[in-house]
């Protein structure tokens, strides 16, 4: 998504409000572009990558320390951490297999059948505070987006980029984290030392973004990209620094050249960001960054980052980017999960911002990128990526507005025909966004995770909380590794949660006394159409939660079959289209493992059994 850079009128954010990932149509329309210092060509470790050293990936690219093993499996643990399959609707995962579901209930767990482990760090956010951590139950907080591609951790200056004026300005985070002093001054910490301080004392893991484009924002947070002295004929300027315009004429060409850089930047490379993570490393030791991430949606460096980097992203540059910084990282902390290579949306899985390369290298990007680097490996005994990076924004406009409920089926339905541009990628319109990733995983590079590190489903919505309950079971379903919402459901003018925080809630406090979802993934099968059951087992206590999701408007009537249970109750949690709160429902009974429960449409229902 992109802010109306430079176009619409209004208070400035900040520059953690404006550092938006992907996923407004118009994002499909952007030119990429290449960075200035690394466009001469590919170094010998990513051309040996190219010319195919381990051939097929298959098992021989898998990393050394884990190699799943799926076989014929077509569900449940592939034994390293994520998942051979996911069963259609209606059935259930049995020794590995799908198979119809029994019985006359609307809806069956097996409580004795725990198909994989559930990450913890998919119930993540961005930006957040420590007490926004704490209240939302939230797991994860991520420092990422537009501003972060271009932030100099030294002084805590970064660059706005199209999202507002191309300026330099101080980090901070629209709700509440920012620097403490000024650059220079005894004490000072940065907006990143403060955020990543928030994060370990409200028990979240911390997600960086590291630069990889060449370039970060100079000491000064007073310059832009395209002032109005060297550039007069903008088409807009920004009201608070009339001096700064937004890199466009009236014809809507992009001004600049290979020059740019220098009113805003420094050039920098791999080694910034080796000093950058053994920084981190040195301030907070065991409780530092676990994540980072290959800088932020390349695809669209030579829109969002025009000023710095004009030139179309290729293939090569993506992966090249992967060979410079991945190292440059683990050399600093070996012990460091990287992602990568940091996709705007389902798009850009698919190729590069140059014409033709699909074509020239015989395969979508994503799939060709993870076979590279299963042949770096092969041939160095080195894993560079630990899980792809991957951005989701659905695209529906007002026209389908009745069917945005079901937008959630993009991530994994084969049936499910997208009512957008994007099926117009797909043969038959059918998107199954993670099925096809985990795929080309298993296909090209065995072990990757799959990171979905920024997405949201029209956050401002009364929706808004029952798409992303959906979301959330479908991430735990899935075997996604991490997850972050961008950025954090909370209004900053009415001081008050968004719809969507009420879903982190049911999954991560859902009592207000810090009551989870649980963690070992339940074999669990839904029989009725636009009704999805997610369910686990709480290892801390054996509890099974089971989260039902009402996608129509009508209440819902239904049978639950909880299959080898000894409860004989279950607390009930509710929430709503327009709900401002969770609302706990009296407990219900379990009789023989079977329960009478009742959905409201659409709506969420949350089942605990004690």
């Amino acid at each position: 998504m992109h802010c109306g850079s430079s176009g619409s009128p209004g208070t400035p954010p900040s520059a953690g409000g404006t550092a938006v990932g992907g996923g407004s149509g118009a994002a499909g329309t952007s030119s990429g572009g290449s960075a200035g210092g690394s466009s001469g060509g590919l170094s010998s470790a990513a051309g040996a990558a190219m010319g195919g050293v381990a051939g097929a990936a298959g098992s021989s690219g898998a990393s050394a320390s884990c190699v799943p093993v799926c076989n014929d499996a077509s569900c449940g643990d592939d034994g390293c951490g994520a998942v051979c399959g996911v069963c259609d609707w209606g059935e259930l995962c049995t020794n590995k297999q799908c198979v119809p579901a029994s019985g006359a209930a609307d809806v069956i767990v097996a409580t004795k059948t725990v198909t994989h482990a559930i990450s913890p760090e998919i119930y993540g956010v961005a930006l957040a505070t420590e007490q926004g951590l704490r209240d939302s139950g939230a797991t994860l907080n991520r420092w990422g987006g537009n501003a972060a591609t271009r932030y100099n951790w030294q002084n805590g200056v970064t660059n706005t980029a199209r999202d507002w004026f191309f300026q330099n300005v101080m980090a901070t985070s629209p709700f509440g984290v920012e620097a403490e002093g000024a650059p220079g001054d005894a004490g000072f910490a940065t907006f990143e030392d403060v955020f990543v301080r928030g994060t370990i004392a409200a028990g979240a893991s911390t997600l960086i973004t590291i630069p990889t484009i060449g370039y970060v924002a100079k000491a000064d947070d007073k310059s832009c990209g395209y002032p109005s002295t060297q550039y007069p004929d903008q088409l807009r300027f920004d009201e608070w620094r009339p001096q700064c315009g937004n890199g466009e004429n009236a014809q809507g060409v992009i001004l600049g050249g290979e020059t740019s850089w220098q009113n805003t930047s420094m050039q920098v490379g791999p080694e910034f960001a080796t000093m950058h993570v053994a920084a981190l490393l040195a301030k907070f030791g065991a409780q530092r960054p676990r994540f980072y991430a290959l800088d932020n949606e390349m695809m669209l460096w030579s829109h969002t980052h025009s000023d710095v980097h004009p030139k179309s992203v290729s293939y090569a540059e993506v992966l090249q980017k992967t060979f410079d910084y991945a190292p440059a990282i683990k050399a600093a902390d070996p012990s460091a999960i990287i992602l990568g290579y940091g996709t705007w949306n389902v798009a850009d899985t698919l190729k590069a911002d140059v014409p033709g390369e699909e074509q020239q290298y015989g395969a979508p990007l994503l799939a060709w990128y993870l076979k590279q680097l299963a042949a770096y490996e092969a041939s160095h005994g080195k894993r560079l990526v630990d899980c792809v990076d991957l951005h989701y924004y659905p695209q529906q406009d007002a026209a389908q507005e009745a069917r945005r409920l079901e937008a959630p089926r993009s991530l994994w339905d084969p049936q499910y025909v997208e009512p957008d541009w994007l099926g117009g990628l797909f043969a038959n319109k059918s998107v199954q966004f993670l099925p096809r990733v985990r795929q080309w995983i298993r296909e090209n590079y065995p072990g990757t995770g799959i990171c979905v590190s920024e997405y949201n489903f029209w956050p401002d919505r009364p929706e808004a909380a029952i798409l992303q309950a959906d979301v959330l079971g479908i991430f735990g379903r899935e075997g996604v590794r991490l997850a972050a919402w961008w950025q954090f459901p909370w209004n900053t003018e009415t001081k008050a949660p968004t719809p969507a925080y009420w879903a982190f809630r049911l999954y991560r406090n859902y009592d207000g006394a810090g009551g989870k979802f649980g963690d070992q993934a339940l074999a669990a099968a839904s029989k009725v159409a636009d009704l999805a059951a997610y369910a686990a087992k709480r290892s801390e206590d054996g509890a099974t939660t089971v989260v039902l999701v009402n996608r129509t408007t009508e209440e819902r009537s239904l049978t639950l079959e909880l299959t080898g249970s000894t409860a004989t109750s279950a607390k009930a949690y509710s929430l709503q289209v327009g709900s401002t709160s969770l609302t706990e429902l009296p407990a219900v009974t379990v009789t023989g493992g079977m329960v009478s429960v009742k959905v409201s449409g659409p709506g969420a229902l949350l089942l605990v059994t004690l």
